[in-house]
């Protein structure tokens, strides 16, 4: 690897590193707010968000990657451009695609990341997290225990403890009363009990140790007392039916797969449509090879930016890169003419890349031109024109880092005063 290259990656990697952890940690504290609010509504353990989070973890790996990668290429060539270090290069010899090589040579590598983190381990981390959310919200997480509340759990019963562990489900200082359609009333008491989580098809079954139990009347007279050491007290709750076997739903199956069930001609009963498999497939592809555009695109947006005054650089790739992934993602879940639409958003942002491209291989005529009199307004012309122009191998007109550079090079020839 050469210097140049070395220096590009190196300007590209701590950005990158510090954007890619920023936005994942962005990301999953949204998620976690998110979830917070679920565990509020359904009154769920924070065990069961916390799996819910790891499980949401590999997509948005997916998506700080792309972001990072974006705005790490466009930092890196707009401070060499500001620094001078691009026109050292270009003054080198260097063209602008041969700055590009490192940043696509990175592309490749993190597309390839990408296909494994959207396409092996995500689908996995989707069928755990919609499993999660929709046992906690048929309640298999087990009741809202509250020690100290009395609560009311459903069909006349109240319930109260004056210890509980949500995790274990144990209880002590047990207090049940169950209220029947014909006014009699169940009293149960208990020095300790458990409530373990329901098994899918049946309900609460809570358990009591050393109680009593007393029946009483419309008027309020004992009918019935009795003490026990163990007894079982079935308890209405919902009956939870199995989830969905894993890879029903395309965003639920690997990459490899999704490309079988693609080509296959028609798909199961319970499963999505082979067109959803074949929108899945083709926008795993696209957001993968969507990093040699973004790379194209914000190294000519970085080359392109003003040395000096105002700098739309980053504004005008953040309105890229949000256009791009929105209109791809709006595709993604479209149910009309979906792969139509993706192809669409992905030949915009390839024209967008083609057009930039051109525009900065000519480094050195688009700085001559932003930087004349006629553009800048401004008395004289640049630093560049004048120390170019004339021939003055200074640090003024070739930074040091060109300078070392160039004695390290022999096929770098510097114009000598005469």
């Amino acid at each position: 690897m050469k210097r140049v290259d070395r220096l590009i990656l190196s300007n590209i990697c701590r950005p990158f590193v510090f954007i890619y952890f920023v936005a994942l940690a962005a990301l999953a504290l949204e998620q976690s707010v998110r979830l917070t609010n679920v565990l509020v509504d359904e009154k769920g353990p924070p065990a069961a968000i916390f799996q819910m989070l790891v499980a949401v973890l590999p997509e948005y790996c997916a998506q700080a990657m792309q972001l990072a990668f974006f705005f790490a290429i466009l930092i890196a060539f707009r401070t060499m451009n500001k620094e001078g270090a691009l026109t050292s290069f270009h003054a080198a010899g260097q063209s602008f695609a041969r700055l590009l090589s490192p940043a696509l040579i990175l592309s490749f590598i993190l597309g390839s990341a990408y296909l494994f983190t959207a396409g092996v381990l995500q689908p996995r981390g989707e069928h755990r997290f919609e499993k999660t959310g929709y046992y906690l919200s048929y309640g298999a997480y087990g009741p809202p225990l509250q020690a100290g509340v009395w609560l009311d759990i459903g069909d006349g019963t109240s319930f109260f403890s004056q210890a509980a562990d949500r995790n274990t489900g144990n209880l002590s200082g047990v207090f049940i009363e169950q209220r029947r359609t014909d006014g009699t009333i169940i009293a149960t008491s208990a020095k300790r009990g458990r409530l373990p989580r329901p098994r899918l098809g049946a309900g609460y079954m809570l358990s009591l140790r050393d109680g009593r139990q007393l029946l009483t009347g419309p008027t309020g007279a004992r009918i019935g007392e009795m003490e026990f050491e163990t007894l079982t007290l079935p308890l209405k709750g919902p009956t939870i039916a199995e989830f969905r076997v894993f890879g029903s739903r395309a965003k639920e199956i690997g990459l490899l797969k999704l490309v079988q069930k693609s080509f296959s001609r028609e798909a199961s009963p319970d499963t999505d449509p082979v067109s959803r498999f074949r929108l899945r497939l083709a926008a795993l592809l696209a957001h993968g090879v969507s990093f040699i555009p973004f790379a194209v695109i914000a190294a000519a947006l970085g080359s392109m930016s003003a040395p000096r005054g105002r700098d739309y650089s980053l504004l005008f790739g953040a309105a890229i890169f949000l256009s791009y992934i929105q209109f791809a993602g709006a595709a993604e879940h479209s149910d009309f003419a979906g792969l139509e639409k993706l192809a669409l958003a992905f030949a915009l942002l390839a024209a967008t890349a083609i057009a930039l491209a051109y525009r900065a291989s000519q480094p050195l005529q688009n700085s001559f031109r932003r930087n004349s009199p006629s553009v800048r307004g401004r008395r004289g012309v640049s630093w560049l024109w004048n120390g170019a122009l004339k021939g003055l191998p200074n640090e003024k007109v070739f930074p040091r880092s060109f300078m070392r550079f160039s004695e390290s090079n022999p096929n770098v020839r510097l114009p000598r005063e005469t």
